[in-house]
């Protein structure tokens, strides 16, 4: 698969415009619009930046043998930009603006890691050394989007709102991802 193919697949999977796309990357639509029909090739500053938001390399934006496997949107929060007060009510705004329209969106609650049950007694114990608020801030909010053809997971961790595809059909009501054992919570946001 190509450059210009790959900028084009990403920005569809993860429903951006063009316009979108040359937000998120401080250029213009028309450069979008030349990169994806191959009349032009992105600067090695976008290449960076295309990587950065994508979550690949470089090498592998620009090696055409290779196929999109695990598609990520992640994005730098950035909440003083934003104006809003914690992380949470970012992500809230962030996907009813980008996936509300054609999409349902749920919020996910963890139930664990899958990593046995001596190290999840130390989680617990180690409370005591951390304070709650510190915790809190650490963990990860989950939603899951579910469209008519794919459904996206969102990850929101203290400094970064990572979207993936999941790559096939699972049960959404309750799944493990990541390692993360997850619920979907009733109401849709």
């Amino acid at each position: 698969m190509k450059l210009n193919e790959k900028i084009k697949r990403y920005r569809k999977i993860f429903e951006l415009s063009q316009e979108q796309l040359a937000e998120k990357l401080n250029v213009s639509r028309q450069a979008i619009t030349k990169w994806e029909n191959g009349s032009g090739v992105p600067e090695i500053s976008n290449l960076k930046e295309i990587s950065n938001l994508f979550g690949v390399s470089v090498d592998y934006l620009l090696d055409d043998e290779q196929q999109i496997e695990c598609p990520v949107l992640k994005e730098k929060i950035i909440l003083e930009k934003n104006s809003f007060s914690n992380r949470y009510n970012y992500a809230i705004e962030y996907l009813k603006k980008n996936y509300s329209n054609n999409a349902t969106i749920y919020g996910l609650t963890e139930l664990g890691r899958d990593k046995g049950v001596l190290f999840n007694i130390i989680d617990i114990l180690s409370l005591r050394v951390v304070s709650f608020t510190e915790w809190m801030a650490e963990k990860a909010i989950w939603f899951i989007i579910e469209k008519e053809t794919q459904n996206l997971i969102v990850k929101v961790s203290k400094d970064y709102i990572e979207i993936r595809e999941l790559s096939s059909v699972i049960d959404t009501n309750k799944f493990t991802f990541d390692n993360v054992k997850l619920i979907k919570l009733k109401n849709e946001i």
